[in-house]
């Protein structure tokens, strides 16, 4: 699936778009609208990104997953250089190193929720500027070409990738 962005100022021009497209057989599900105004969009009727979308929670994670298994790694080596023998030591050793990680990735989605999806990072200064990008998610060819012919017929829209 291949994704076509456009950003635009002109939110009544991007719900003439929206609308083109799933009269062109676009399925709504398939575009999503980014804005710093979301009241807009609403009163627009246009198809917001959902908050998990939005944010980069899943990203950071895993970026924190990875920080803590590299913490987690250095505790057992740890356990392992000092010659720890005993299994109760190991267990004990196990379980922080668990919980490091745990941490770690906890941490990391927290960071996640205040960032904006890495994906949009190249739109971050548009969007804070008050203008709206859309996303449409095409699954073939032909969606593709009634998606490009829909919104290049709205001039205020411009292709950004």
């Amino acid at each position: 699936m291949s994704q076509l962005k456009y950003l635009t100022d002109d939110i009544s021009e991007l719900d003439a778009a929206e609308h083109d497209l799933e009269a062109n057989g676009i399925p709504r599900s398939h575009i999503h609208v980014l804005s710093c105004d979301d009241k807009a969009l609403a009163s627009h009727d246009l198809p917001p990104f959902s908050e998990w979308a939005k944010r980069d929670i899943a990203y950071y994670a895993a970026r924190g997953a990875f920080f803590g298994a590299a913490f987690a790694s250095m505790i057992l080596l740890a356990g392992l250089l000092i010659g720890t023998a005993h299994a109760a030591a190991w267990f004990a050793l196990s379980f922080l190193a668990l919980g490091v990680m745990g941490f770690c990735t906890w941490e990391g989605g927290l960071v996640g929720v205040t960032q904006l999806n890495h994906k949009f990072e190249n739109y971050k200064q548009e969007i804070a500027q008050g203008e709206h990008l859309i996303v449409v998610n095409v699954d073939n060819e032909e969606q593709e070409r009634v998606a490009r012919y829909s919104l290049d017929s709205h001039p205020p829209l411009r292709l950004v990738e």
